[in-house]
C-alpha cells in the first residue's frame, strides 16, 4: 500500500516540477542568448583593428 502512494506521489508531483524546472532553465538560456544577441549587434565594427592584424 505504502509503494502505491510513493508511486503516486512520483507521478503528480515530483515529474511535474522536473517538468517545470527544464522549462525555467530553458526560458533563462533563452533570455541570456537573447540579451548576448543584442549586445553583439550593438557593438561596432572594428575593420580597421581586423586589418591591422592580418598584415
Amino acid at each position: 500500500m505504502a509503494a502505491g502512494q510513493f508511486v503516486s506521489l512520483f507521478l503528480f508531483v515530483v515529474i511535474p516540477l522536473l517538468f517545470l524546472t527544464v522549462i525555467v532553465l530553458l526560458i533563462n538560456v533563452k533570455k541570456r542568448i537573447d540579451k548576448i544577441e543584442t549586445k553583439l549587434n550593438h557593438m561596432p565594427l572594428n575593420e580597421e583593428g581586423r586589418n591591422k592584424g592580418d598584415t
